[in-house]
């Protein structure tokens, strides 16, 4: 009997093993070379060190490519192993639900968030939470389904104000704002962007301050208050040409 036991966790072990194997073939077959990613993932000793590093890896490569990230994110989830936290497989669930987001997968995506909610039932993990209700929200948004979006917008606004996260509650805030927009409350909708604006002048985000008082002008120009309107989106213009020559003076430099 102890024999069989051994016997059927080194099959296992050996499974895992060759899993690895093949995704770090058919990732350097696929894209021409040998990817850096899985050679320093092949250095990492512990599993939850070798899943965060590919979930931040995914993030880093998914609007570029996301056929990568999902590679990457489906290595992690075979690095899973029984004892690990039930955080990390939420981890890379947010991971498969911005692969899906810019696949244009919305519904899928929006499944995958449903799922990763349900992983953090059993462990606590409010930033990591925050995080996917915000973008359970923008997909629940892109949808139409504006009462979800403002129920996991509002469920996210309430962590990221006790974590303190000034950058992902100004997200939160210009999804709710465009809820609004959407749904014909302008007073409102300027409300919320205009908290928007307040934290990303706070962070110092210039091309946000832009975009947000582009966002705000445009309210005002479908209220036909036009003088607002022209203030707001010149206003935007000028921070947008700040943050071009910025670019252009890191270029240089």
């Amino acid at each position: 009997m102890p024999i069989t036991l051994f016997l059927n966790v080194l099959s296992m072990i050996f499974k895992r093993f060759l899993i690895i194997l093949i995704f770090t073939f058919s990732l350097g077959f696929v894209f021409g070379q040998t990817d850096s990613v899985i050679e320093h993932f092949s250095t990492l000793t512990n599993s939850p060190e070798k899943i965060r590093y590919l979930c931040e890896s995914a993030g880093k490569v998914v609007a570029d490519q996301p056929a990568l990230a999902d590679k990457y994110l489906l290595l992690a989830e075979s690095t899973i192993l029984p004892g690990d936290s039930c955080y990390l497989k939420a981890m890379i669930r947010l991971g498969f639900v911005k692969v899906y987001r810019f696949q244009g997968k919305l519904d899928d995506a929006l499944m995958e968030s449903n799922k990763a909610l349900l992983d953090l039932k059993t462990c606590e993990n409010n930033r990591l939470k925050a995080d996917i209700l915000l973008a359970k929200g923008g997909i629940c948004f892109r949808l139409g389904k504006n009462d979800d979006a403002v129920d996991a917008l509002e469920e996210s606004e309430k962590l990221m104000q006790k974590l303190s996260l000034d950058k992902e509650l100004s997200s939160v805030y210009n999804l709710l704002g465009g809820v609004q927009w959407a749904r014909g409350n302008y007073p409102k909708a300027i409300e919320t962007f205009l908290k928007t604006l307040r934290l990303k002048e706070k962070t110092g985000d210039i091309i946000g301050i832009a975009n947000v008082s582009n966002n705000i002008g445009i309210v005002y120009d479908d209220q036909k208050d036009f003088k607002n309107a022209i203030s707001l989106v010149s206003e935007g213009s000028v921070y947008l040409s700040i943050s071009q020559l910025y670019f252009r003076i890191a270029q240089c430099s």
